[in-house]
């Protein structure tokens, strides 16, 4: 069994419902630095896996149907709910 898809499932959902619950304690400068350092270090490692990448067409089919079947289920929505309520529990 896969036991790393459901470790790093459910530490990206605890990191956002933590994030979005500890938002108005965060300062005005790191919520609009830490996304463009996060950006920068995503290029930088797809910029150095993909010399090693042999696979890339399903990758790429993947994260394309993935953003398509975000963006159809709104997920993003459900998301931002459960950290407005995560916020509004406390």
């Amino acid at each position: 069994m896969a036991i790393g898809i459901f470790v790093c499932s459910g530490s990206l959902l605890v990191g956002a419902l933590a994030g979005a619950s500890l938002n108005r304690f965060i300062p005005e400068h790191f919520k609009k630095t830490l996304p463009l350092i996060a950006g920068l270090i995503s290029i930088s490692m797809g910029i150095h896996f993909v010399n090693k990448l042999h696979n890339l067409p399903p990758i790429a089919l993947a994260i394309i149907v993935g953003t398509i079947i975000g963006g159809l289920l709104n997920i993003e929505k459900w998301i931002e709910r459960a950290g407005t309520n995560a916020t509004h529990a406390h």
